[in-house]
Parts: C-alpha cells; structure tokens; sequence
C-alpha cells in the first residue's frame, strides 16, 4: 500500500506540482523517516552500538507519529492541488480501439486515492 501510494504520489501526482509547498511536505518527512531506518540499518553492521544505535531505534518506532501524518497530508494536498490539471488534461489515459483492446481512465484511480490515502492513516 505504501509503496503504491508513494510510486503514485511521484510520478501521477508531482509531474504537476512538484515546485508545490505540498509536495515538499510529502517529501522531507519520507526523507527524514529513510535516514532514520537506513541508520538502524547500517549501524551495527559498523559496530556500532550503545546509544546511538539505541536513539535510531527509538526514532525509527516512534518518529513515525509525527512524520507520517505530515506526510500523508503533504500527499492528500498536492492531489487536490494537481486535481484540476489532471482532470484536464488526462496524462495516461489509454482510449478504446487501441492495440491492447485495453481501455483506461486514471481519473478513477486519482479519485481512489482521495479515500485511500486518509483510510490508509486510519489502518496504521
């Protein structure tokens, strides 16, 4: 789900608006939350152990409280920002008769995801 949701955000989402404050706001608290895993990570592969390893542990289960609901609302907002150029321009939208004999409309899916991103807050 999240990587679906991430995978969406970047290439349907901020090709529209990437200069948005929005899209900032979705972006620095992903960055923020890799760091912290990619230290729990690579820390004890270092030997490193004590209490930096225990403050990135700390972070990595509880910055989350913060972090994702910055985030999923930095999302949520530059959907709605990009919303009126999507609608008008359609980007990937495959009409009938093609050579697939596939029809599809990603205006459907942009709608989805004003449901799924707040539902998905509300699973974790």
């Amino acid at each position: 789900g999240q990587i679906v949701a991430r995978n969406f955000t970047v290439l349907c989402i901020f090709e529209f608006n990437l200069a948005s404050q929005w899209a900032a706001m979705a972006v620095i608290p992903w960055c923020i939350a890799e760091l912290i895993r990619y230290h729990v990570y690579t820390l004890p592969d270092l030997s490193i152990t004590g209490f930096p390893l225990t403050l990135f542990k700390h972070l990595r289960f509880n910055a989350f409280l913060i972090l994702y609901p910055i985030g999923v609302t930095g999302e949520c907002l530059s959907l709605f920002e990009s919303y009126s150029i999507l609608e008008k321009e359609r980007p990937y939208k495959l009409e009938m008769p093609n050579v697939f004999n596939f029809g599809y409309e990603p205006m459907y899916m942009y709608k989805s995801f004003f449901v799924a991103i707040p539902l998905g807050m509300l699973v974790v």
